[in-house]
């Protein structure tokens, strides 16, 4: 297929033969028919009362089995992973704690800590032949910080880290006494299952590990997300506010979790070929695009972050909006 450089990326991608799907900040959802195949019927097993799930959640333990050293008691179940975040950082900070935050970031890891009041300190990932974290410049960042918040496999760039950049992660927060708040809603997306990282709650008794159905797992209408954390006072603080947001979780969500957890390795794999089936699609219109973008190749996701070199990305995006906007008009008539 020639690549037309009158047309915007979206429209390119959408009429490329074969491409899977063209989604936002997860892989395709699974349909029905494709989960049964793995499951069994959906709702074998299933209560007849379509109620709230006890309080205590059914899924603890299948949400431990993700990780090598989590326990049951350790996992507080919520109606998604930005429920947990909230919720988290309400039990924890307070006004005026200082939150360091690695940039680019998906926006609530930012928004929730300031609107409790904290001051938030960003921390840019580092371009150049790949994403790469600054060390010296996050330890700098870090004096006198309540709460690091990291997101690796990162949104919205791919990138990853590696075990021993976790690990000297881990050393800072130590040093500095602070919380590690580690976003891992991507986790089982590395392209090369060897990268995958334990979570950060198994690293530090102050690591907190976030994971939610709608990503890794392709699942969205299934919400539910989880907090793990080694400190019961956490845990019990961060449900004291889910009790004044969602209450109670879904009991046939909880439900369907509970046998989809067992088969995460088999959900992953399929989720992973699709992300690097549509990443292939997407490097040749960028290989084609090298005047206008300059292009890092995503590790793990299905997130990557090209860069606009040949004008102002705001500009850019009200640009293709008018575009898109002036095409659904033609249609309507």
């Amino acid at each position: 297929m020639q690549v037309n450089h009158a047309i915007p990326l979206f429209e390119y991608l959408q009429a490329w033969p074969g491409i899977q799907y063209v989604h936002q900040s997860n892989p395709q959802p699974y349909r029905k028919a494709e989960l049964e195949a793995i499951i069994g019927p959906l709702c074998d097993g299933v209560d007849d009362e379509l109620g709230f799930a006890p309080g205590a959640g059914l899924v603890s333990e299948s949400i431990s089995g993700l990780y090598a050293d989590v326990m049951p008691g350790q996992v507080g179940v919520f109606a998604g992973a930005q429920e947990a975040t909230f919720c988290v950082m309400q039990a924890v900070l307070n006004k005026g704690d200082k939150v360091v935050v690695i940039t680019p970031v998906y926006s609530p890891l930012v928004f929730t800590a300031e609107q409790i009041g904290c001051d938030v300190v960003a921390v840019a990932l580092e371009r150049a032949e790949c994403w790469t974290l600054n060390l010296e410049a996050l330890r700098l960042a870090m004096q006198g910080c309540a709460m690091l918040v990291i997101n690796f496999p990162h949104n919205p760039t791919g990138a990853m880290i590696d075990l021993s950049t976790l690990e000297s992660i881990v050393s800072l927060c130590d040093e500095v006494g602070c919380w590690l708040l580690s976003d891992e809603v991507f986790r089982g997306l590395e392209y090369d299952a060897s990268l995958r990282l334990p979570g950060a709650v198994e690293q530090y008794d102050k690591g907190l590990s976030i994971g939610v159905m709608s990503k890794a797992f392709a699942m969205p209408a299934i919400r539910v997300g989880w907090l793990c954390s080694q400190n019961q006072r956490v845990l019990r603080d961060a449900k004291r506010v889910k009790s004044h947001l969602s209450i109670n979780n879904s009991l046939f969500d909880e439900q369907i979790v509970a046998r989809v957890l067992p088969h995460a390795n088999t959900i992953w794999q399929r989720n992973v070929a699709l992300v690097q089936k549509n990443l292939t699609v997407l490097e040749r219109y960028l290989s084609a695009e090298k005047a206008r973008f300059h292009f890092i190749p995503p590790q793990a996701g299905c997130c990557c972050f090209p860069i606009l070199k040949c004008r102002d990305a705001a500009e850019y995006s009200v640009l293709l909006a008018e575009q898109k906007q002036l095409g659904v008009r033609r249609q309507l008539g």
